[in-house]
């Protein structure tokens, strides 16, 4: 690990004392997905750097003309997806709170353009409510320019906590179907 991605992780551990905090490469996210390599990702981070931060709060585009319209995005979908049609959008913002999760029935792959941190949980863990008890969210901390594979059987924190600021580029298979977890037991989680 690099001595800045270090530095990154303890702070983040120091802030975080009741939230165990995992690097997507250590063993403990291999059940959650897996660390993408091998892919011309410069010109898609560039791309994405470009996008001014709002002003507060996050936001999110499923589709992103400028992404998909890029040279490389063929390569990345079929790399992640094969030839199913694939969108390419993207997630940036600020957030301190755990307070609902979205799942998907494809596999997600997110670009850190920033340091972040993904929530991560197992969709069996939602109950027949709707309800996910935070207890059972596991904390990843994706380091700038990696990109990750989340299975499709977990739900996702869609705008990580706040890691100074969080900006991701999203790719899903149209075809998927989403939701959201619509209420996290144990009150809200703050990070």
């Amino acid at each position: 690990m690099w001595k800045r991605e270090s530095i990154m992780l303890n702070d983040l551990k120091q802030k975080n004392p009741r939230l165990p905090v995992f690097d997507v490469r250590e063993e403990a996210f291999r059940p959650y997905g897996q660390v993408l390599t091998g892919l011309s990702l410069d010109g898609i981070i560039a791309a994405g750097n470009q996008i001014p931060m709002p002003q507060s709060g996050s936001a999110y585009e499923a589709s992103t003309a400028a992404f998909e319209a890029l040279p490389i995005a063929r390569e990345i979908t079929d790399a992640c997806y094969g030839q199913l049609d694939a969108q390419i959008g993207f997630c940036w913002g600020y957030n301190s709170t755990l307070n609902a999760l979205e799942w998907h029935t494809s596999s997600e792959v997110n670009i850190a353009l920033t340091d972040m941190v993904l929530i991560l949980a197992r969709r069996e863990d939602i109950d027949p409510d709707g309800v996910l008890d935070s207890a059972k969210c596991r904390a990843f901390f994706v380091p700038r320019g990696t990109a990750v594979e989340d299975e499709f059987d977990f739900a996702v924190l869609p705008r990580p906590p706040k890691v100074g600021t969080a900006r991701r580029i999203v790719l899903l298979d149209r075809r998927g179907e989403s939701g959201w977890v619509g209420q996290v037991a144990n009150g809200v989680r703050s990070f």
